[in-house]
């Protein structure tokens, strides 16, 4: 039974996005679980991919300049834990141009793909509407990188991750995985992604929604 009315929750929730404008920025698939389920086309390039943390924080410090670099296919990455499932060789691994920061395409068969999806999502980006989110617990994240990233002149910034913050903007998710498609089903405990993308603010539900969601997804 609580399986079908999480499908509703989601379902009735997605459809209350309709007219909203939203353009995500994300360190890997949380985000296209999102576009996926309100059937959008895809109007930013961070999708089915990985950015160890250090690499996104450079990126978002200056991410018109970034993102108009060419990608350079590269063999190997300079993160020992993407060398672990061979990144560059098992899937595409990428630079901006000579920046260093480092595109891990884990979900494209090759460079040729890769290179089409993000060169053809890149030029969609709604620079008006960005979303920043960031998951701080993996991808070599942590504390004093998601308080730079929330320093940065972003006005709609998620932030979430496995430990106990001592900045209260940064969400504790209690049922963490490292899996981005999980992790995003996994939050509806702590707070709704939905309510997050229509009004820039996760503060915006009110008491009956937050009751109703934390009983299905505790």
């Amino acid at each position: 039974m609580r399986y079908y009315l999480k499908k509703y929750f989601i379902k009735w929730y997605v459809n209350r996005l309709k007219n909203s404008k939203f353009c995500i920025f994300s360190n890997d698939c949380w985000a296209g679980e999102i576009y996926k389920l309100s059937k959008r086309q895809f109007n930013t390039p961070f999708i089915n991919l990985m950015i160890m943390a250090p690499c996104y924080l450079k990126l978002l410090e200056n991410p018109k300049t970034f993102l108009s670099y060419p990608l350079i296919f590269i063999p190997q990455s300079r993160y020992a834990e993407m060398n672990k499932i061979n990144s560059g060789k098992a899937f595409p691994l990428a630079t901006l141009g000579e920046s260093g920061i480092e595109i891990h395409f884990l979900h494209y068969k090759n460079a040729e793909d890769a290179a089409k999806a993000w060169e053809r999502r890149v030029k969609r980006i709604d620079w008006e509407n960005v979303f920043v989110k960031f998951d701080c617990g993996k991808d070599y994240g942590d504390e004093e990188i998601a308080n730079n990233i929330l320093n940065l002149p972003y006005k709609k910034i998620l932030i979430f991750g496995s430990g106990n913050y001592l900045n209260e903007k940064i969400i504790s998710v209690r049922k963490y995985s490292n899996n981005a498609v999980t992790q995003f089903y996994n939050c509806f405990a702590e707070f709704n992604p939905f309510i997050w993308v229509k009004y820039g603010n996760i503060k915006a539900e009110n008491l009956l929604e937050k009751t109703f969601r934390t009983f299905l997804f505790k």
